[in-house]
């Protein structure tokens, strides 16, 4: 194995290991975690040779580390905040940490969450051959009149998280639009669970209207940026009917 590689292989293993200790206050994981992150950094000082496919590897390894350093932020914010005595003030830290992680208005992930998650999703599928999907989802209460305001955030929220599956992800972007990351899932799966979603919201508010995109890996695009486009491409094509409707992104060439 690429040196490099398993320096970096390490450091996820000592950010796992970090998650671990951070939610149960076991010394033995800290312990762990400590010695996992000077391997890594050996490795990666005293190895700095490049191979492509290595460094290939070395990126998706990276991109998830950088989700496993935000999930930990977030435990770590929720942590103090929970554990504060009642009334006492939550530090600039904290509040930065979950501002950065969360939508302030659903408490969804944020946007700036999103990317980095699904960057690391993608690298994992890459490696294990598994497919994953995004979904843009846009609801309005009026689509004729473009003064309307979107739906309620918070519900459209609580319908989501209701819809999906606790291994998938939720968003909402600073667009206003609810992002999704669907895990293991090809186009028919994503698109089932996007009608799920309509129905719910249907049945919640009989007057808004349901505006759906979805893209996957590796059908539609092999990147995390150009699943992206792709997804919202297909919002903006389902933005153009005056009633509910749920478009594909178009197969990569």
């Amino acid at each position: 194995m690429n040196p490099r590689l398993l320096g970096l292989t390490t450091a996820v293993v000592g950010a796992l290991g970090a998650a671990l200790a951070l939610i149960s206050g076991s010394e033995a994981w800290a312990i762990l975690s400590a010695l996992a992150a000077i391997s890594a950094g050996v490795a990666l000082v005293m190895f700095p040779e490049h191979d492509p496919d290595a460094e290939r590897q070395v990126a998706s390894l990276e991109a998830e580390l950088d989700a496993l350093r935000l999930a930990e932020e977030e435990r770590a914010a929720e942590l103090a905040e929970d554990t504060a005595p009642a009334g006492t003030p939550i530090s600039t830290d904290v509040a930065r940490s979950r501002s950065s992680l969360t939508d302030a208005e659903t408490g969804l992930f944020s946007e700036e969450y999103m990317h980095v998650a699904l960057e690391a999703r993608i690298a994992s599928a890459r490696r294990n051959l598994r497919p994953v999907a995004v979904a843009l989802v846009d609801v309005v209460n009026d689509p004729q009149d473009p003064n309307d305001s979107r739906a309620v955030p918070r519900g459209v929220a609580a319908s989501v998280i209701e819809t999906i599956r606790e291994s998938d992800t939720a968003s909402r972007l600073e667009s206003g639009v609810f992002a999704m990351v669907l895990e293991d899932t090809p186009e028919n799966g994503a698109v089932w669970t996007m009608e799920r979603l309509r129905r719910k919201l249907s049945d919640a508010n009989p007057d808004c209207t349901v505006w759906a995109g979805v893209a996957c890996y590796p059908a539609h695009a092999l990147d995390p940026d150009e699943m992206l486009q792709k997804a919202e491409l297909a919002l903006a094509a389902a933005a153009e009917w005056s009633q509910d409707r749920i478009e594909v992104a178009v197969a990569a060439q």
